[in-house]
């Protein structure tokens, strides 16, 4: 009598909705929006951009490896595509409003918003404050109307270059992930060792704080981590305990990050 073997199915390399991490996402946005609020209890409160950054990094670089892994190249195009139509409107909505309210209610600003607008619909807002001289920390007056479009600045550059750079290494080097793991973490290690370079205790941290080049590490550490433990990876593969000690490291870093938010200031080493 023939036993009929039956296989699991293999699960399809896809990135599905991750709602856990639009809660991280809502966390980090809080942090920030609290910092600028001017809440002294949570001084470190600008961390939540390099939360949104590694956040970022995992998930474009899932998708990119998603594409990869299901068609054998990756749709760029499709890709650049849907980050516009996602991104650009809420953009020029923003610009249109903020340019006519500077218009009616500013106009002693208008001559420095025509510049910044240009930098932010060109996606170099980071490095337009970083030539002005524009402190992201020390604000004499009223700060730029769109500074806080430099975020958004250095995620639009990732999101154009990090694909290019991705699929050349994936081509070259697509059957040994450790060495595309180690050449990430390589990224990561000389854009946190320029920041503690350019960093001068005691003076104005902005240039390190705004420029793509010591920014990138945060978004290059998201990126290394969907190598290790993209969703797919982990299905069907999880040990009896995997759920109690994924909780339980959830749980540290959650106090750990929330210790930060509290504790650490932004002048601080």
């Amino acid at each position: 009598m023939a036993v009929e073997e039956r296989v699991a199915p293999a699960h399809p390399p896809r990135l599905g909705y991750i709602p856990a991490l639009d809660g991280l996402r809502a966390l980090a946005v809080i942090a920030v929006l609290l910092y600028h609020g001017g809440q002294a209890w949570i001084p470190g409160g600008f961390l939540g951009v390099d939360v949104f950054f590694v956040i970022s990094g995992y998930l474009i670089t899932c998708l990119l490896l998603s594409d990869w892994q299901q068609h054998g190249r990756v749709g760029l195009r499709r890709f650049w595509f849907r980050r516009a139509r996602r991104l650009l409107p809420a953009l020029f909505a923003m610009l249109f409003v903020v340019s006519i309210y500077a218009i009616l209610f500013l106009p002693d600003v208008v001559s420095q918003l025509r510049d910044e607008v240009i930098a932010a619909l060109l996606y170099v807002e980071n490095w337009f404050l970083i030539f002005r001289d524009l402190s992201y920390f020390q604000s004499a007056g009223r700060p730029p109307l769109l500074q806080h479009v430099w975020s958004l600045a250095v995620e639009e550059q990732f999101y154009l270059l990090w694909p290019l750079i991705l699929v050349f290494a994936l081509a070259r080097w697509g059957k040994s992930r450790r060495a595309l793991l180690i050449g990430i973490l390589a990224g990561v290690a000389v854009s946190t060792l320029e920041m503690a370079i350019l960093y001068h205790p005691y003076t104005d941290p902005s240039r390190v704080y705004y420029g793509t080049d010591t920014r990138v590490a945060a978004l290059l550490l998201g990126a290394a981590l969907s190598f290790v433990w993209a969703p797919w990876r982990l299905v069907g593969k999880t040990g009896r305990n995997a759920g109690v000690v994924l909780d339980i490291v959830a749980v540290i870093s959650a106090f750990a990050l929330f210790w930060m938010f509290l504790n650490v200031h932004e002048f601080d080493a």
